[in-house]
């Protein structure tokens, strides 16, 4: 447009002025033109007014071969440069904005290019762009570099939220920066923000918002809390912790797809209710991710022989600093932990130095099928091996050792050097890695690998790289669409007595956006033992030929284990049971119909008056036993993954 603009001005302004000479000495305005431009001045004497067209020949080379040269060489040299540094503005729509750049990012553009093929993927970071472009592009083929736009700008600017169009985005990842102090506040602060802005820009449908929380507190804190009215009407806010993320994926997932690492559950192939065995997680480290592994466990490791031979499912954590761990662990969840049996051994020089019993505040003893061990020891000392060696040689354990310190160096030397007792009886060894597992694939075999002979010894068959970096977040909605798949089951049966015949996706996305946070998570952490539920009968939940109508003890069976699972995950979140006064009031409230909505009013301050023995369960006010949930949401289940999918 600057070059079209000059050849007309000056172009015509040469012509205007060339008409003003005689015919004699005027030239023909082609010549204007080719002069204008550089043209071979040889012949100006014989064909015009010499002066003029040397005047021509002059300034057009001053306009295109100096000035105009030099002008749009610097235009364009800036332009590249702001391009290299990100200060580039660009006309997005319906775009993937991904704010701030870590390792995980990588891998959740792989996803997202698989999942949204061509969309508009922008990064914004604080980060030097060049930096972050080179290490991005090592680990992207071409194809998934191809709609990729990094910015350089703070993702809390609400000016640079609407230079990026965040209001038009289809989704929104909020990672934030590894070198951010307090990312989760900023997170939160950027959260608000880009709520105002589609307040601002009038965006009808809630924008979803993938929010990183790096610490547990923040995270824990939002499944049992929600988030502010204002912000809830603009967005749906999806927030996640790197910890849980790899915690479910190994305990629930199963699989790694970036690092190709299969897991095989805690219960193995499953445990029906003749059985005789019990899970036993051990975690060597109560680092943010051992004790994340912890809590999952205590979410998911929920089994019908609880009900039928009193088998629990036990979770031990070694650590050097166990016994400040622990008071700091039980004094975050001291509703569970007030129900929960456990107990606390320090061992020391190849004995035990201390040991204290922890049990249940219910006079009649702990109604929960987790119980927990805390044990202050190096794992090196010759006490701490005796005792991985026996678990590891008892046949009734389903062990699974955790290796959860926080360098990578050191977990691989414990996982290398465990007692031969852990190789030998093939123990699931789950190692914590920072940044690639690769080393430790090096060092084992595939247990599917087709050139392994099936009775073959291979001592680090059952060593699993876990945690990576690289690795993390899932993009796909599958769990989530489960979660309110569940959620729209359970109304309905709250209001029908039955389950639905049909799951109408329209209806059942409007009852999950009016969800608090806390209930979602209440969603989540249902479906999550869906799997184990169907292994403890015979079913693989991935192979529908196998599927069957469940029989009537086996639903019963299943429901007892379902309010189990129920009553750990509102220990977690924080709720108690009522005490004996408050039961009480709630039972004569009910039983009188005097309609004062007691269990409500109790519940609501996080007080629930069905934390309680799965016999024991009352009716509620419709009149009905809520033990028709427990049986409902497994009489659903088979339509809650199908639907799912």
């Amino acid at each position: 447009m600057w070059l079209l603009s000059f050849f007309l001005i000056f172009g015509g302004l040469f012509i205007v002025v060339n008409r003003m000479y005689p015919s004699d000495s005027r030239f023909d305005e082609w010549d204007i033109i080719g002069l204008f431009f550089g043209q071979d001045s040889n012949y100006l004497a014989d064909n015009g007014n010499v002066y003029f067209g040397y005047l021509v020949v002059i300034i057009g080379a001053i306009i295109f071969n100096g000035l105009l040269i030099s002008f749009f060489a610097n235009i364009m040299q800036g332009k590249v440069n702001d391009f290299r540094k990100g200060h580039v503005k660009y006309s997005f729509d319906k775009h993937v904005v991904i704010l701030g750049y870590n390792d995980m990012v990588p891998d959740i553009v792989k996803q997202l290019v698989k999942l949204y093929p061509k969309c508009d993927i922008a990064i914004q970071t604080t980060l030097d762009v060049e930096n972050v472009r080179t290490k991005l592009y090592t680990k992207l083929d071409e194809k998934e570099e191809r709609n990729i736009v990094i910015i350089n700008n703070q993702r809390d600017s609400e000016e640079a939220l609407t230079d990026i169009v965040v209001h038009k985005a289809r989704k929104v990842y909020i990672l934030g920066e590894d070198e951010d102090v307090d990312r989760d506040a900023i997170s939160i602060n950027c959260l608000k923000k880009i709520a105002d802005i589609c307040a601002k820009h009038n965006r009808t449908d809630r924008l979803q918002c993938v929010t990183l929380l790096q610490n547990q507190s923040s995270f824990v804190f939002f499944q049992t809390a929600d988030i502010t009215k204002d912000i809830k009407e603009r967005i749906e806010f999806i927030p996640f912790n790197f910890d849980e993320v790899w915690a479910r994926k190994v305990l629930v997932t199963g699989k790694s797809e970036i690092n190709g690492v299969t897991y095989t559950p805690l219960d193995r192939e499953g445990i029906a209710g003749d059985s005789e065995k019990y899970v036993h997680l051990v975690i060597l480290g109560m680092t943010p991710m051992g004790l994340m592994l912890a809590l999952e466990a205590a979410h998911v490791a929920h089994y019908p022989n609880f009900i039928t031979k009193g088998k629990k499912t036990k979770i031990t954590l070694v650590d050097i600093e166990a016994r400040r761990e622990m008071d700091f662990m039980t004094s975050c969840f001291n509703s569970f932990f007030d129900q929960c049996d456990y107990t606390y051994m320090e061992i020391e020089k190849g004995k035990v130095g201390f040991e204290e019993r922890f049990k249940s505040i219910t006079p009649t003893g702990s109604f929960l099928d987790i119980e927990f061990e805390f044990i202050q020891s190096n794992v090196a000392d010759d006490m701490m091996r005796q005792k991985l060696s026996d678990w590891a040689d008892d046949k009734e354990q389903i062990l699974t050792i955790a290796v959860c310190f926080q360098k990578s160096a050191r977990n691989i030397a414990t996982a290398l050097y465990m007692p031969d007792k852990v190789y030998e009886n093939e123990i699931m060894l789950l190692v914590k890695q920072n940044t690639s597992g690769e080393l430790l694939n090096l060092v084992r075999i595939d247990p599917s690998a087709s050139d392994q002979r099936p009775g073959e010894y291979v001592k680090y068959r059952n060593i699993r790289p876990f945690g990576m970096n690289n690795d993390g977040y899932e993009v796909g909605e599958r769990i989530e669409n489960w979660a309110k798949n569940i959620n729209y089951l359970y109304s309905y049966y709250y209001d029908n007595n039955k389950i639905p015949t049909d799951y109408p996706k329209d209806k059942i996305d409007m009852m999950w956006n009016d969800l608090s946070v806390s209930d979602k998570w209440s969603s989540m952490y249902n479906v999550l033992t869906i799997p184990g539920k169907m292994r403890s009968v015979g079913m693989d939940y991935q192979d529908k030929n196998v599927w069957r109508a469940l029989k009537d003890d086996e639903i019963e069976l299943l429901a007892r284990v379902e309010h189990n699972r129920w009553n750990v995950e509102r220990l977690l979140c924080g709720y108690r049971p009522t005490n004996e006064e408050e039961t009480a009031k709630i039972k004569d409230d009910i039983d009188q119909k005097s309609n004062k909505k007691l269990k409500k009013y109790y519940k609501n301050r996080n007080i629930h008056y069905d934390i309680r023995p799965y016999d024991e369960l009352c009716n509620d006010e419709t009149g009905f036993n809520v033990r028709r949930f427990d049986v409902g949401v497994v009489e659903g289940m088979f339509d809650v993954v199908k639907n799912g999918e």
